[in-house]
């Protein structure tokens, strides 16, 4: 199945316009029925209740009531969950992340891809989700594919412990951050900062705060 069918209805998702416009062109392209591009969970229930369509492609900077979701990704996630049963939801991030899409396809998405997306490659994907079947990039394909044959302890890794606070927290230390800069970054106070930095070392194992800033820059540069 290499075409999703003509009554495909697709509702897009997004706080950035162009975005839902080059989706929108793609799906009408592609010979699906194009339901609604919305920027807030608000208009995205609303158009789920009353189009229903089949999939929807969801930004991870989709709007709460003005809030952009991705700054709060742990409720896009169950937000993704609530509506897992009503449409079928294929993930946009900046970019193929494994960790991330393991997350949602936890919560209940059906795919997950970066921006950078070809138009072909998401029809595809379309046609997938609607067939039952998982689409994500082939990346992360591969990453769950090991994850699975390793029975699933390929993220054993003890930063995978890590909440997604912990972890923004974790990648700041490691870019050279203060505590100070960490907290204005993230409108945090500076104690709150501290407090992840406890959590973070008691994870990870971790007995001080220099032996954790090691841990932290060599994380970067591993993976950014």
């Amino acid at each position: 199945m290499s075409e999703s069918s003509p009554a495909t209805g697709i509702v897009a998702a997004s706080m950035h316009p162009l975005v839902l416009e080059g989706l929108e062109g793609v799906v009408t392209k592609a010979g699906m029925r194009f339901c609604a591009g919305v920027a807030d969970r608000e208009a995205l229930l609303r158009i789920i209740d009353e189009k229903k369509p089949d999939v929807g492609i969801i930004d991870l900077t989709m709007r709460n009531t003005g809030e952009a979701f991705g700054k709060r990704d742990a409720s896009l996630r169950t937000f993704v969950g609530s509506i897992a049963g009503k449409v079928k939801c294929i993930m946009l991030g900046d970019q193929a992340d494994h960790r991330q899409a393991g997350k949602y396809l936890q919560a209940g998405a059906r795919g997950y891809f970066g921006m950078g997306i070809q138009q072909q490659t998401l029809v595809n994907a379309i046609a997938k989700v609607m067939d039952g079947k998982l689409a994500v990039e082939e990346s992360i394909e591969q990453h769950l594919m090991q994850k699975a044959a390793n029975g699933g302890k390929l993220d054993a890794s003890p930063v995978e412990l890590l909440t997604d606070r912990e972890l923004e927290v974790f990648k700041l230390l490691g870019k050279g951050k203060p505590t100070k800069e960490i907290a204005s970054c993230l409108h945090l106070s500076p104690k709150t900062v501290e407090t992840h930095r406890d959590r973070i070392k008691k994870k990870l194992g971790l007995d001080d705060g220099p032996t954790l800033m090691v841990a932290a820059v060599r994380y970067v540069l591993e993976n950014e």
